[in-house]
């Protein structure tokens, strides 16, 4: 196995660093450096599905990124991308480097080394400056709005498929296709349904019919899944790829694959960061592979959507 070795020897009072008895200082930037660690672990195994361990050497303090030479060659790379100031660089390296170069930059005696094929390559001068973030460009931030809409609904078709639904502040209404209106057949009746919304044109906002959700278990998904996506919107970061992931878990957790659908059918949407596709199809990898295609149809044609989705925005 490879690996990435950061090693503290002394720390800024030139005192020795050793895991049985260490400086408040000391414990502290080992404390970071290994958050910092974990974090990129984590976000690898989110992002690319690759599979990073963690450990620690006592003698002095060394904490050490561990993979196979595949996978470190990815977090490698990305190391250097950041540390050249490329156009491709990934700000959330630069985030995590930037703190464990400020956590070894003022250590009396602090390496950091790369071990590749048995060779131990010390990597120490790519930390000597601090790493600067990239701007991104709006079309990486994009992130498609979603409307959880209950209204009454009070027409249904049009040569041009839509409906139109009364809700206290007026009556909008929701295009959508043929298939779609004629699913949505409760004339007269209060419906609970989501839609995306399209800001660009003009300011107005158009709404386009997502899913709609009539059951009494279907409504308090509605309702959970308003909150969900209130918040996924605030978040920065992969903060939202964690909350996407624990919220995928907790229904394959349980084979709830029909509320699963519902709950990926809202990303099949345009605007979607592909992260958040690349996230959901990871973690969908081996539960596509191993359930009844034909009892869970829609599961896996929703998978299929979003794969296919993924694959144009990735050909842009």
């Amino acid at each position: 196995m490879d690996s990435i070795e950061i090693v503290l020897k002394k720390d800024n009072n030139n005192r020795d660093i050793d895991l049985d008895n260490m400086p408040i200082g000391a414990t502290e930037s080992l404390k970071n450096i290994l958050e910092s660690l974990i974090e990129i672990a984590r976000y690898e195994k989110t992002i690319n599905n690759i599979d990073l361990n963690i450990g620690v050497k006592s003698g002095s303090a060394c904490e050490m990124l561990i993979g196979t030479p595949d996978n470190l060659k990815v977090v490698y790379n990305k190391i250097e991308d950041v540390v050249n100031n490329k156009p491709s660089r990934d700000n959330f390296y630069v985030k995590n480097l930037n703190i464990i170069r400020n956590n070894i930059h003022e250590k009396k005696d602090a390496k950091i080394f790369y071990l590749k094929d048995n060779s131990r390559t010390e990597i120490t001068n790519l930390f000597d400056k601090s790493f600067k973030e990239k701007r991104e460009k709006d079309k990486t931030l994009n992130y498609f709005e979603v409307e959880f809409i209950k209204g009454k609904l009070l027409q249904n078709g049009g040569t041009n498929p839509n409906f139109h639904l009364q809700i206290p502040a007026g009556i909008i209404t929701i295009d959508c296709t043929e298939e779609e209106a004629q699913k949505v057949n409760y004339l007269y009746q209060e419906i609970y349904i989501s839609a995306w919304v399209d800001k660009k044109k003009k300011g107005k906002r158009v709404y386009r019919f997502c899913d709609f959700y009539m059951t009494d278990s279907a409504k308090q998904h509605f309702i959970d899944f308003e909150k969900f996506f209130k918040e996924i919107s605030t978040l920065k970061g992969t903060e939202p790829l964690h909350r996407i992931s624990s919220k995928l878990e907790s229904f394959y957790n349980i084979k709830d694959f029909e509320n699963a659908s519902k709950f990926l059918r809202i990303f099949n949407n345009k605007e979607v960061n592909p992260n958040y596709l690349k996230t959901i199809l990871v973690l969908s990898k081996n539960i596509d592979k191993n359930i009844d295609s034909v009892k869970n149809k829609i599961f896996v044609d929703t998978l299929k959507n979003l794969n296919q989705l993924l694959n144009k925005k990735i050909r842009k």
